[in-house]
């Protein structure tokens, strides 16, 4: 049941692909600073090795998303797949919080949302109130189990989809890169090279009539209202100071250096696991590379 509803779930968060990345509105030299860093800006961690990240994800994604479409389409019903891959959202541009300062500008500490991926996500519901379509696509099997037959089965097309992608891949400790990624970015925020660039980050927010303790501090805000679209002025303009204070300071380059030592670290105590974790990684790969060859038009 777990790899079902992991499967499920994959495929539906293909669906509502995020996307981030803007035009630069420059308001004054310190934003275009901020800018031009944003766009340089080095937030690769040796951990990026063992599993899928940025432009691999993405292709994971568009994968699973023609894998699903072959398969409801030879069971007589359509699935819409965007002509182009949905702009995939990469989530270690929200790392360290909000850096980039034209999103901070545009919608704050909200999380960016492609009109691409809306649109898909309103015409695949529309398929799936059809009761015949959502069976087929989610499946009828509790059990969740197709074997790895290949083939369409009742555990639905979304979980054959996951299946050919996992193919070959081998059993992994999955859970252990997720903690010791979120070990490693909690342990940054304690190294000393760490704390010390967070008081300077407060001291240039002051300097703005803002204060809060850290970038955490300043998202977690209750005046924002993240589970809504309503994205006021005053977010805005705390995101925006946030991020220029973050290169003022240097604060995504000090925090990605603490947890690159870190992880290395982690990498050498967890050598047999991890490399496990490598080997499927490039499994998912090769899959993928064969997926799309085979089916993207």
């Amino acid at each position: 049941m777990r790899n079902r509803i992991k499967a499920v779930m994959l495929v539906i968060a293909s669906i509502i692909a995020l996307s981030g990345i803007g035009c630069h509105t420059i308001l004054d030299g310190r934003e275009s600073s901020a800018a031009e860093r944003a766009a340089a800006v080095d937030l690769s961690l040796p951990f990026d090795a063992y599993e899928l990240t940025g432009e691999a994800r993405s292709r994971y994604d568009r994968a699973l998303d023609l894998l699903a479409r072959a398969c409801m389409n030879n069971a007589g019903f359509d699935w819409y797949v965007p002509p182009q891959p949905n702009p995939g959202f990469d989530v270690k541009r929200r790392r360290y919080g909000v850096i980039d300062p034209d999103v901070a500008e545009r919608i704050g500490y909200h999380l960016p949302v492609s009109a691409q991926s809306q649109l898909t996500l309103r015409k695949r519901n529309e398929i799936l109130k059809n009761p015949r379509a959502a069976d087929k696509f989610f499946g009828t099997n509790k059990a969740g189990n197709s074997g790895g037959s290949g083939r369409p089965a009742d555990d639905g097309c979304a979980m054959w989809a996951y299946h050919r992608l996992e193919r070959s891949v081998g059993k992994t400790d999955e859970q252990l890169l997720i903690r010791l990624d979120r070990a490693s970015l909690d342990a940054a925020k304690n190294q000393p090279s760490v704390q010390a660039v967070n008081k300077s980050w407060q001291t240039c927010m002051r300097s703005r009539g803002l204060s809060y303790a850290s970038p955490d501090d300043a998202i977690a805000d209750k005046a924002w209202k993240l589970n809504t679209p309503t994205v006021s002025a005053k977010e805005r303009e705390v995101a925006t100071a946030d991020v220029i204070c973050k290169y003022q300071v240097d604060m995504v380059d000090v925090a990605r250096r603490a947890e690159v030592m870190i992880q290395q670290k982690n990498i050498a105590e967890n050598r047999t696991e991890l490399e496990l974790l490598r080997q499927a990684t490039q499994a998912r790969e090769r899959n993928v590379a064969a997926v799309l060859e085979s089916l993207e038009r």
